[in-house]
């Protein structure tokens, strides 16, 4: 198997009955060869009642992306699916604004939901879920930089929280995740990191895309307030091609009551 299945379970007052979710996220159209159908068919054995996907499915450079297209398009029987762009998808509309058109529309043919700076309530076993996905613009992953986005910044891209419902927050972008705890998202669920080439001292990582070492949000999962954060290795390569002690892995989320 070239890839894991790392569980978490969140107890929380909002949830109603359990929910099973799948977070996948930064395939970057990498080939699991001769383990792709193991993959897909690890995802339908989840039997969840919700997929989450976290962005940068695809590669910039490389407008066409078959490998992602024909791995999103083997889901097309399984159940609700929520994609949020990364920064490799704002890069393909950006440069590639026809070949991005084709990309979502390729998506939502599969009836999957596409959140970018929007969101959408559902209902899952008596539980009122919304679902948001933040789109970072690219001026954001510069390397080599420190940036800062504040929480007024984010509510003017996806709107305040329901009060009513199970907040989940789709935003590729781990660095920011004082911000989206402060906005008061019940679930982040961020990528980006590619579990920062190698991991040190149990869930520590490296190095961030920024180039910076020992990203306080750099894999794993974390707390504050009674919120969630959820930063995956993510399902790909991209950029250097080297994980140590850093497999790839798909997410599975249980929601119980609390």
């Amino acid at each position: 198997m070239s890839f894991q299945i790392v569980r978490y379970g969140i107890h929380n007052r909002k949830i109603r009955g359990n929910c099973r979710m799948l977070f996948l996220s930064d395939l970057h159209n990498y080939s699991h060869g001769e383990f792709e159908e193991e993959l897909i068919r690890a995802v339908y054995d989840a039997e969840a009642d919700l997929i989450l996907i976290g962005g940068d499915m695809v590669i910039q450079r490389n407008p066409e992306n078959g490998y992602s297209e024909h791995f999103l398009k083997a889901l097309k029987d399984c159940p609700l699916v929520c994609y949020a762009n990364g920064n490799h998808e704002t890069g393909v509309k950006k440069y590639h604004p026809k070949r991005y058109r084709e990309w979502i529309s390729m998506l939502e043919e599969q009836g999957m939901i596409v959140l970018n700076n929007s969101s959408k309530k559902i209902s899952v076993n008596g539980t009122d879920l919304r679902v948001y996905g933040y789109e970072a613009p690219l001026s954001l992953y510069r390397k080599f930089k420190r940036h800062h986005l504040s929480t007024a910044e984010l509510e003017e891209a996806v709107g305040r929280p329901d009060p009513e419902a199970f907040n989940i927050l789709l935003a590729h972008n781990p660095t920011f995740g004082d911000t989206y705890f402060d906005w008061d998202a019940d679930l982040i669920c961020s990528g980006h990191n590619h579990g920062g080439v190698m991991r040190l001292f149990g869930n520590q990582i490296l190095l961030s895309p920024y180039g910076f070492p020992f990203p306080r949000y750099g894999y794993g999962f974390f707390e504050k307030n009674g919120r969630s954060m959820i930063v995956t290795s993510g399902l790909g390569e991209h950029t250097i091609p080297v994980r140590i002690h850093n497999p790839m892995e798909i997410i599975l989320i249980e929601l119980k009551p609390e």
